[in-house]
């Protein structure tokens, strides 16, 4: 069992100097820098002697294979030439994407030492592999993303240069008025982290805005709050970031949410332990158990049914059970509603239902439900105090790893856009 978290304040900031601002440009080329990213990282077999040349043919042909079917009218097609047309098997789909990315980690593997250069060069090809697969989620159906990332159960390669990361979904409906307190909390970790945001459709981020949400954008649909499309959305960020093996683990957060601690003590609170993190409780009142329908039955009787708040904080297996889920969605899809609130139901019931244990019946995001009502209370400028901040951060009522009185909140909302200079000047991170 991991020993007890210390107080945020005694992990420090890590620093990062690499220069990996090639990576960054070239994972913005759309399709073209994905064809450029297989022809470093696999067109040129004298780099990756532990892989025959063979496998690295294969590798390529299927990537340029499974770009055709939904590609065909696109520039891409262009740019290769008709390549991807000579040799491929029309069976190729979706579902051979795990096993392609697998091959690709796999040949990076005699990259993991060497020097400098070769280590800038395994850091291109990781990022231009990652970016390959979540640019490849935009052309794909839910039906096909969520099989996809089904599939992506297990790493294929255990390797200490390839760091396990956390996932950050942002569910949003426009801007993210704190990107430039989130743009701090990422900066030096740059290997441990990935973005993705579900927007409104139609909506882009400005030029000004820090490049790490300009690139995160995924496949979005309308949501409505309250409704069964905000858990269609979660369900869409989780199958996009598990077609990334090195996410380890996933974490909701809203435009209103901002992290309360650094990235140093987040990271090492997710990943040390086994438990994720979301709300299940055995709510009896008419706003838990009244809202419960009897057409669940038999797959969810009403003794588990159970309620929570959506933001969650979710290990691998628990996320591909998420999006693996055609027992209990479709019925909570169709009779939680109206006035159920889907998104308030659905994980806590159906993870207390398959592995109750494996969770830490809890979430890790602050929110002050003190007055009531439908909607928590949102914090403005004038609330922003050194103390307030330390309030939340030493709130030390919770169970961590079996331990008592361990820190509980990593993240806190809601906030107006006019609180983010106060934050800014009162995080110290």
């Amino acid at each position: 069992m991991p020993p007890p978290l210390p107080p945020p304040s005694q992990l420090s900031r890590r620093g990062f100097s690499s220069p990996i601002w090639i990576c960054l440009l070239l994972s913005n080329v759309f399709f073209a820098g994905i064809l450029f990213g297989v022809s470093i990282c696999v067109h040129y077999p004298t780099h990756f002697q532990a892989a025959p040349s063979s496998s690295i043919t294969d590798l390529r042909r299927d990537l340029l294979c499974l770009l055709r079917p939904p590609l065909s009218s696109s520039p891409a097609r262009a740019i290769t030439n008709g390549e991807h047309d000579e040799g491929c098997d029309p069976s190729v789909g979706p579902e051979r994407l795990p096993a392609l990315q697998g091959t690709f980690y796999r040949i990076l593997v005699p990259l993991a030492g060497g020097g400098p250069r070769r280590g800038l060069e395994k850091k291109m090809c990781l990022r231009l592999a990652s970016e390959t697969f979540r640019l490849l989620s935009h052309v794909l159906s839910d039906e096909e993303l969520l099989s996809l990332g089904s599939a992506n159960t297990l790493r294929p390669v255990a390797n200490q240069s390839w760091p396990s990361k956390v996932a950050f979904l942002f569910l949003t409906r426009g801007p993210l008025p704190f990107a430039p307190l989130w743009q701090r909390f990422f900066r030096g970790h740059e290997d441990k982290f990935s973005v993705y945001v579900h927007a409104t459709p139609g909506f882009s981020f400005s030029e000004d805005s820090p490049e790490v949400f300009q690139s995160a954008m995924i496949r979005s649909q309308k949501v409505r709050w309250g409704e069964p499309s905000l858990v269609d959305a979660e369900r869409r960020l989780l199958a996009t970031a598990l077609v990334d093996f090195q996410n380890q683990r996933f974490v909701l957060l809203s435009e209103s949410c901002v992290p309360i601690t650094n990235f140093t003590y987040v990271y090492k609170y997710l990943m040390g332990t086994n438990k994720s993190f979301t709300d299940c409780i055995n709510d009896q009142s008419p706003w838990g158990r009244g809202r419960y329908r009897w057409e669940m039955m038999p797959e969810i009787h009403i003794d588990q049914w159970r309620k929570g708040a959506q933001w969650f904080g979710l290990n691998r297996q628990h996320a591909v059970a998420v999006i693996s889920d055609s027992k209990y969605y479709p019925k909570l899809r169709k009779y939680c509603v109206p006035h159920c609130y889907v998104d308030e139901h659905y994980l806590p019931t159906m993870l207390s239902i398959i592995d109750a244990r494996g969770l830490a019946n809890r979430t890790t995001t602050y929110t002050d439900w003190s007055r009531g009502g439908q909607h928590p209370r949102t914090f403005s400028a004038q609330d922003i105090t050194a103390e307030f901040i330390r309030s939340i951060q030493n709130d030390a009522r919770c169970t961590y790893n079996g331990q008592p009185n361990q820190p509980c909140w990593l993240f806190a909302r809601k906030f107006e856009p006019s609180a983010l200079h106060p934050l800014m000047k009162t995080l110290q991170f």
